[in-house]
């Protein structure tokens, strides 16, 4: 995750992450995401969320 600055907290941008791709369709429902890798990146011009979607078997 990409921020302006510092001052935001990782966990926050979670939720709307997931509510997100919740919401457009691309996962069928939060609950079962099994892992999260993350850091928090500063680019000032350019703030944003990039990742990656990976199917698991049970």
């Amino acid at each position: 995750m990409y921020h302006e600055n510092l001052r935001p907290d990782l966990d926050n941008a979670f939720k709307i992450l997931l509510d997100c791709l919740q919401g457009c369709k691309a996962i069928k429902n939060d609950r079962q995401c099994m892992e999260i890798n993350a850091r928090k990146l500063i680019d000032k011009l350019n703030p944003r969320i990039e990742f990656i979607i990976e199917e698991v078997e049970l």
